[in-house]
């Protein structure tokens, strides 16, 4: 007995040691080839290369690594929790996929801390409306304005360009919205617009096109200055764009097999002159593919970049937000770096994102 008494001691003093060692010593995780551990701040450091316009490159928090997941694939997949193409970011749930992740930008949640990836440590501020599963973003979403009191629904005027079906150079705005009754009677719209078939030059003088879309959907064709009615909008090209609801779709990507895609011209003070109404005073047509943008699934991290224009090229900058990411019962906290290899700062899509998982 007093033998087993002295020996106790002696692994009492070994285990105390060796869980000394492992605090003073912690495991460093090993990196991947898309992930850095960064153990001066405790994260991930992520690179991938989102370049292609027609796929995207899928990621798992859980081998730190993209995974070979087709975009036909990804639906039913649940090898993947994130998703990027370009400046497209998707997560897997909603109408992305099946696997039920969704996430928060805080931005958007009103969290104090919305830039400050370090401060982020848990989901205490985070309400159970706050998370967001996907669903889809427009490219023309700011065409109108609606009065909460009065139930008012008027243009804001504000001047787009717009790429048609088949690549063709328009400029428009929305000029007029009138007969409209309750929801989704949205009654007729009224645009003006100048239709350019061979080059960027939007200075012509512009057509006027009513269309009246009620509770249906009114479909336009530019090129022939027509409200259309195409037997088979989702494999047409005989449209440019939809309007359904209070909503424009355009002929791309989620409603048809066109390369319809808008480029926000009110937004560009060099185009508009700080008139983002300025309509006469836009010319010729932004020719850089990068600017236009196409109706897409959105996610939380949606709005993560915005446009800049730097005089020779647009640019997309990240807001710096900080997003949380829920995937089973894991959370984590993630935040978009750059848009631009950080070899380089010039090969776009190529996107690095700080994460980690929170305790």
């Amino acid at each position: 007995m007093k033998k087993l008494l002295m020996i106790a001691p002696f692994i009492l003093s070994v285990l105390f040691f060796a869980c000394d060692d492992d605090k003073g010593n912690p495991i460093i995780p090993d990196d991947t080839t898309t992930s850095t551990w960064i153990e001066d701040g405790g994260y991930w450091s992520s690179l991938v290369d989102a370049e292609s316009e027609t796929s995207f490159v899928y990621f798992s928090f859980a081998t730190q690594e993209t995974v070979a997941v087709t975009d036909a694939q990804a639906p039913t997949s649940s090898a993947w929790d994130i998703a990027f193409k370009r400046y497209h970011v998707q997560l897997n749930g909603g109408l992305s996929g099946n696997k039920g992740v969704v996430g928060v930008d805080l931005a958007v949640a009103g969290s104090p801390d919305s830039t400050d990836f370090a401060a982020v440590v848990d989901t205490s501020d985070i309400t159970i409306s706050d998370w967001m599963e996907d669903n889809y973003s427009l490219s023309l979403d700011e065409w109108y304005s609606y009065n909460p009191i009065s139930h008012a629904v008027d243009p804001t005027y504000y001047v787009y360009l717009l790429k048609d079906a088949a690549g063709k150079y328009v400029k428009f705005q929305v000029i007029d919205i009138f007969d409209g009754g309750q929801p989704p009677d949205m009654g007729s719209v009224k645009l003006r617009y100048v239709y350019q078939a061979d080059g960027p030059d939007v200075s012509g003088v512009p057509d006027t096109l009513t269309l009246i879309v009620g509770v249906g959907t009114g479909y336009v064709d530019f090129s022939t200055g027509m409200e259309v009615t195409p037997a088979d909008p989702e494999n047409s090209t005989d449209w440019d764009m939809a309007f359904t609801q209070y909503e424009i779709h355009l002929n791309s990507s989620l409603w048809g097999r066109g390369y319809a895609s808008a480029y926000p011209a009110y937004q560009d003070s060099s185009l508009t002159g700080g008139n983002p109404t300025n309509f006469d005073g836009i010319t010729t047509a932004v020719t850089n593919n990068t600017g236009y943008f196409t109706d897409v699934i959105s996610s939380a991290l949606t709005d993560w970049w915005y446009h800049m224009f730097d005089g020779t090229q647009s640019r997309l900058p990240s807001r710096d937000h900080v997003y949380l990411i829920k995937v089973d019962d894991s959370v984590y906290k993630l935040k978009i770096h750059s848009y631009y290899h950080p070899d380089t700062e010039t090969a776009a899509a190529n996107i690095t994102f700080h994460w980690a998982e929170l305790e």
